[in-house]
């Protein structure tokens, strides 16, 4: 298996976290499985084994490209061998980028066709190198934000940029005291521009710490839940299990082939 990461040009990085690219063959022809937990950030995605699906989701075959929105629940995908490309962006990116919703992607998979030309995405299965892929990303990407009609909303930036560093949902109340905003107020912002609510969001960026945490410390789980504002260590194998679809051990002890964010490929 081969796989990278590319950064965008500077232009597209207050929208565009990264491209991720693999080129994944498997053994024996056997199918894996990649487990994509609940995630703020949403993702366009190009997979193809000449020219056919590779993903599929209860032996529903997905398209061969497409979007997806932020994630509130465990999804597990059948991928046999192919070329992947994944566009990761940040949370408020579809809004801006495809002048949609937010909130009607949260949790789907509709073909890309229906929101970008289809010679992008032949433009991605026929590219022979990943530069190549890159650079029709590059083009696409900066001429729908040069004609992005979506206006920015101050107080929904705010929020967004006070929020990112948080886990703590006292903080919504003091943010909307602050700011002289109703709870319904921020709450529609946030799901038209992000596609979930702001209480829904900072669960999902603790998730987030825990999935770090428990990567790269030896933190009990009771520390680690501490660390991180759960009630107790029930509190967050419980939320853990909602986002993950397995407990905090589980995942621990899991044998990770790679991963790309809170999705992992095993």
């Amino acid at each position: 298996m081969n796989h990278q990461v590319i950064y965008p040009p500077c232009h597209l990085q207050r929208y565009v976290r990264y491209y991720w690219i693999i080129d994944y063959e498997s053994k024996y022809g056997q199918v894996n499985t990649l487990d994509v937990f609940g995630d703020v950030y949403p993702r366009m995605v190009f997979q193809h084994d000449n020219g056919n699906s590779t993903f599929s989701i209860d032996n529903q075959t997905l398209p061969v490209s497409y979007l997806s929105g932020l994630k509130t629940q465990f999804t597990q995908f059948s991928i046999s061998q192919g070329s992947i490309v994944i566009v990761s962006f940040f949370p408020d990116a579809l809004k801006v980028l495809f002048g949609v919703d937010s909130n009607k992607l949260t949790n789907e998979h509709p073909c890309l066709n229906n929101f970008a030309p289809k010679s992008l995405t032949n433009a991605i299965l026929e590219s022979f190198s990943n530069i190549e892929k890159i650079e029709h990303l590059n083009v696409f990407l900066t001429k729908r934000l040069i004609s992005s009609k979506s206006n920015l909303d101050f107080v929904f930036a705010k929020a967004l940029n006070c929020f990112g560093d948080t886990t703590n949902e006292n903080n919504i109340r003091l943010f909307r005291s602050l700011n002289g905003v109703s709870e319904r107020q921020l709450e529609r912002k946030f799901k038209i521009n992000v596609g979930i609510s702001p209480k829904q969001f900072l669960r999902l960026k603790r998730f987030e710490k825990s999935i770090i945490g428990l990567k790269a410390s030896t933190k009990s789980l009771s520390e680690l839940a501490f660390s991180l504002d759960y009630f107790d260590q029930s509190h967050f194998t419980r939320e853990f299990r909602e986002f993950s679809g397995m407990t905090p051990n589980t995942f621990r002890n899991k044998n990770i082939i790679t991963g790309e964010g809170n999705a992992i490929l095993t």
